[in-house]
């Protein structure tokens, strides 16, 4: 997307870039030159744009007049990501694990680092654009880097597999990776502070949902934020159920059930059980279930061994998901964390608390996201 809005970029495998004009969203310019697939592009200002490709080179083009009008420094494998930097210096990161920084008005190279052990995947500036940059890699590293120097600042292992994409949001660092997991980073100190890999789950009954409110209580009611709670799994089979503002489902020995714990205790340890009629229970750590009150609030009967549930202790459930194929990609949008995969969803989080808000299905799996006009977009 160029600076201005007016219009934006695609690249394809079949080695060509197309110019699109957004509000006509019809396309203006094509260029083509590279011997292989293209996987990345750079913007700079309102009528320039890089691209890096499988033949290993960066290619510098002008879209108004869609000519290729320079080449930078090329790389001895593909060209995996790029990033434009003060509008003065390009970095670009390769699949043997290479990081090259180019000079954008000589093109010629500054500097050259053996960044990673695999692919550099993605490339990201911090949000003062100038002091550090990140790189992730299909080692599974993050590194921070000084852009001046090219020396490596910072190094931590974020996932298990691929690191594919990187964002800055809510003064946070977050990564997704082929592992399906999204976390959440102190991006001073590279200590890990979420992980958000689960889904939500609503318990529903015919007056409405279990729902845990602002204050700290919990009723029976319409449809709400509150519905929704992350399951969270221990290793004997329990959950816990935190709450859309981070705090926890409790249920005391004496029967109070409420939503204000911080932290996982005894009170706030579950397990869900089937009653083989398409619903299920919610036994607390001290045997008592959770059930309806009369006057709408949520309760739970004292613990009887063997006993069949009640009617009002039955719950039906909606469980959504979170991303069972590798997380692609990640957007900013209005304060919401946005992931796309190649399991053919788009899934939006609450990135405080790491909870799932929305799950949206499409055809195909979607391989980047941004944003235009306050619009969000998908390409596959």
């Amino acid at each position: 997307m160029c600076s201005a809005g007016r219009w934006l970029c695609t690249a394809s495998v079949d080695k060509t870039i197309i110019c699109w004009d957004m509000n006509s969203f019809r396309q203006v310019a094509r260029m083509q030159g590279h011997t292989g697939p293209i996987w990345c592009l750079a913007v700079l200002g309102d009528s320039m744009v890089f691209s890096g490709a499988d033949d290993g080179t960066v290619a510098k083009w002008d879209t108004t007049s869609g000519r290729r009008v320079g080449a930078l420094s090329s790389h001895a494998s593909p060209v995996r990501c790029m990033l434009v930097m003060e509008d003065r210096f390009l970095w670009s990161g390769s699949e043997n694990g290479m990081l090259v920084a180019s000079d954008l008005v000589t093109q010629a190279p500054l500097s050259t680092a053996r960044a990673h052990k695999a692919a550099v995947t993605c490339l990201l500036a911090t949000v003062a654009g100038t002091e550090a940059f990140y790189s992730g890699s299909a080692d599974g590293f993050v590194k921070r880097w000084d852009p001046l120097s090219g020396t490596c600042l910072a190094s931590f292992e974020a996932h298990s597999d691929w690191v594919t994409c990187l964002l800055f949001a809510e003064d946070a660092l977050f990564t997704g990776s082929r592992d399906r997991t999204i976390r959440r980073w102190d991006p001073a100190t590279g200590t890990l502070e979420a992980t958000f890999d689960q889904g939500t789950i609503s318990f529903k009954q015919r007056k409405g949902f279990l729902a845990a409110m602002d204050d700290g209580s919990v009723s029976i009611c319409k449809s709400t934020e509150g519905e929704k709670f992350a399951k969270v799994d221990h290793a004997d089979g329990s959950v816990s159920l935190r709450t859309h503002n981070g705090h926890y489902l409790s249920v005391s020995e004496a029967g109070a059930v409420t939503a204000s714990a911080s932290a996982v205790g005894a009170d706030e340890v579950f397990h869900l059980l089937d009653n083989g009629d398409g619903s299920l229970t919610i036994r607390s750590a001290h045997g008592s279930y959770v059930r309806a009150q009369p006057d709408g609030a949520a309760g739970a009967a004292s613990a009887v061994p063997d006993r069949d549930p009640e009617e009002s202790e039955k719950f039906a459930h909606c469980w959504i998901e979170g991303h069972y194929s590798g997380v692609m990609c990640l957007l900013d949008v209005s304060g919401a964390l946005m992931s796309a995969s190649a399991d053919r969803c788009v899934k939006l989080w609450d990135p405080s608390t790491g909870l799932l808000l929305a799950s949206l299905e499409g055809r195909t799996g979607a391989t980047c996201l941004l944003e235009a006009g306050g619009w969000p977009f998908t390409a596959a």
